[in-house]
């Protein structure tokens, strides 16, 4: 009977050190609180069964049937860990969105933006300035440039992520039809410079003699509505993104023209002009408060 008791030793010693060593506070220190709860109740359960070889050792039989049950109990402890940690992980990656992105909280609150509309009228006319120096032939007034900045909204459910221009941050947009235009990223100039995180110029190539609806270079396309929307008197624009210190696009400076043409070699010219008063703008819009938008897909 001894030789029993010494084989049932055999059994469980081993055992019992793999669990007690799991427990150790070093192993476990980020296991999650279920696997320790049941880690807990599986050496609760082999100091039962040690307690049973001890008290029990001249029953054989009793012993190997305590032993099977608590073989059971310890594999139904596993599973129920291992659902419950299962669970557990569906519940938090349910609870993780998609996709997430800081930008610009939107109405835009009107206390933040007195420097930045200085920074919009005199980045203006500088630009005015530097198409005069650069073609010195165009009869370009001040009068005939607009600035804009359009932000992300996320405000109208059926047009998620459109860039639009607050009220603040407009200079000389005199028509509704075009002060509440909205671009999708990559849907014209804007669009397209926000999508592709580049500056983009582009010049009317010729406007239809029926409907005087300009015709912009076929890279920037563009509903019907906004083309309808945009100023018949619009010859050209320059989009620049402006970045924030991580790197990522928070919305689009905008500089057009109305009235006289200018080809896009010339107002690439200015372009790199202009970078200065477009870093300062990117800086003053990290200024603003933001939003945090999240995309849960279910």
């Amino acid at each position: 009977m001894d030789s029993g008791n010494t084989d049932s030793k055999g059994f469980w010693k081993p055992l019992f050190n793999t669990i007690t060593g799991l427990c150790d506070p070093k192993k476990l220190g980020d296991a999650p609180s279920t696997i320790k709860f049941g880690l807990l109740l599986c050496g609760l359960v082999l100091i039962g069964c040690i307690v049973e070889v001890i008290i029990l050792k001249d029953d054989p039989g009793y012993v190997f049937a305590c032993s099977f049950i608590n073989a059971i109990a310890l594999v139904a402890i596993f599973v129920l860990i291992l659902n419950r940690e299962q669970s557990g992980q569906k519940q938090q990656s349910a609870n993780n969105p998609e996709w997430s992105q800081t930008i610009v909280k939107r109405p835009v609150n009107p206390s933040q933006v007195k420097d930045l509309q200085a920074i919009l009228k005199d980045t203006r006319a500088k630009a005015h300035k530097e198409i005069k120096r650069v073609f010195p032939k165009s009869q370009i007034k001040l009068n005939h440039l607009r600035c804009n900045i359009f932000l992300p909204d996320y405000r109208d459910p059926f047009a998620m992520g459109s860039m639009s221009m607050p009220d603040s941050f407009m200079i000389n947009m005199n028509s509704q039809d075009e002060r509440s235009l909205q671009f999708a990223p990559g849907e014209g100039v804007v669009g397209a410079a926000f999508q592709k995180s580049k500056i983009m110029v582009a010049s009317v190539e010729k406007v239809d003699q029926r409907t005087k609806i300009p015709k912009w270079p076929k890279e920037f396309v563009m509903k019907q509505e906004q083309l309808e929307r945009v100023s018949k008197s619009l010859k050209w624009i320059m989009a620049f993104p402006l970045f924030n210190q991580f790197g990522t696009v928070n919305g689009v400076f905008s500089i057009d023209g109305l009235s006289h043409s200018i080809t896009e070699d010339i107002l690439l010219r200015v372009v790199s002009e202009m970078l200065p008063e477009v870093l300062a703008i990117a800086s003053e819009i990290e200024k603003l408060d933001v939003s945090k938008v999240e995309v849960f897909i279910r």
